[in-house]
Formats: structure tokens, sequence, C-alpha cells
């Protein structure tokens, strides 16, 4: 878009308009002096469609058109296009292709850096464990999984019947999971009889 708008504006004979203060920068970029500018722009409209074929005239044409991009009605776009030309060139064509190598290293270890800033910073803005649990404990909320954590569990579990309870729990269910691996061993050993059975049945029938 910016190209096609400074092709348009640079055109003199639709947005006439004086050099603007880029155009020393840029004549040097283009390589067209004011002389050359004048002689081929002459060249260009007093010739006829063979002769622009012929002698490279449309092609002197084309740079001194590219040069119009310095005229004062475009010289802002042809800023932003510098700019994004040299962004290209830079971290395109350089830093992805020519320099990769060398500048990825760089790159992972300046935002390794900048991150491990950056999460320093936001540990320091956050309060610690400690410091939320000891304000939660001073407000009566319990911060804590452990049993004798609650008040209510404590005096529970300190009651000796509520011991002989907590026991005998612990004690049906260590029964009720060796049952259930029991099973589990009894069926894996029924599985692995038919399995047996099966295979012998079927050398039985082969050899008859």
């Amino acid at each position: 878009h910016i190209v096609i708008t400074l092709w348009s504006f640079g055109n003199q004979r639709v947005f006439p308009s004086e050099w603007g203060w880029l155009k020393g920068f840029y004549q040097g970029l283009v390589g067209v002096s004011d002389d050359q500018y004048k002689e081929w722009t002459e060249t260009f409209y007093l010739s006829n469609e063979a002769e622009r074929r012929e002698n490279n005239v449309f092609a002197d044409y084309l740079r001194t058109r590219i040069l119009d991009f310095a005229r004062d009605s475009s010289w802002l776009l042809l800023a932003l296009f510098l700019i994004f030309l040299a962004y290209w060139i830079i971290e395109v064509f350089l830093f992805q292709f020519l320099l990769k190598p060398l500048v990825k290293p760089i790159k992972v270890a300046i935002t390794g850096f900048c991150r491990k800033k950056l999460k320093l910073a936001e540990d320091e803005q956050h309060p610690s464990f400690e410091q939320v649990a000891a304000e939660l404990a001073h407000q009566g909320t319990i911060v804590s999984y452990e049993p004798n954590a609650n008040v209510r569990y404590r005096a529970f579990l300190h009651s000796a019947e509520s011991l002989e309870e907590v026991r005998t729990a612990v004690e049906e269910h260590k029964e009720a999971e060796a049952g259930k691996q029991k099973a589990k061993e009894e069926k894996g050993k029924s599985e692995e009889q038919a399995e047996a059975g099966t295979e012998q049945e079927n050398r039985v029938a082969d050899q008859a």
C-alpha cells in the first residue's frame, strides 16, 4: 500500500510538488543525480514506444519515478517505507538467515534474563504463603489439612472412644483392601487356568 501511494503521490503530472527534505539521502540510495533525472525524464516523454523498449529508456524512467518518492507530498510515507525496509533487511534477512546461529543464543539469553527479572518483580509484589497463612490464622481461618489444626477434630481425636473408632475403621479398611487384592489374584489365576485349558484343547484338536 505504501509503495502504491508513493508511486501515485510522486507522479508530478498528477500531484506536482517540490522536493522534500529526504531527497539528498534518498538520492544517494537510488543513485540518480539531478542531471540524470532531468535527462531521463525528458527522454522518456520525447521517445516513442519503440525507442523506449530498445534504448532502455523505460528502465531509466522507472529510476526517476522512484526518486520522485522523495517529493514533499510523500516524504512521510517514504520515511515509513525506509523504516520498514531497514527492519526487513536487519530482522528478516540478516538475523533470520545470515546471522541466525549467532543472534539466536543472544536472543534466548536476553529473553530469559528479562523473564527472570519480571518474575522476581512479581514475587516481590505478592505476599508469601507464610504471611498469608499468619493473616488467615489471625482471622480464625484454618490453613492446614491436618486434623489437629481444627479444634473440633482435635477434641474428637483426643478422646479415647474416638481413637478406638479410628483404629477400628483403619483395620476394617485394611481388611477390605486385602480382600480385594486376594479376589483379584484368584481371578487372575482362574483366567490363566482357563487359557491354559483352552490351549490344551486346541492342541488335542489339531493332533486329531
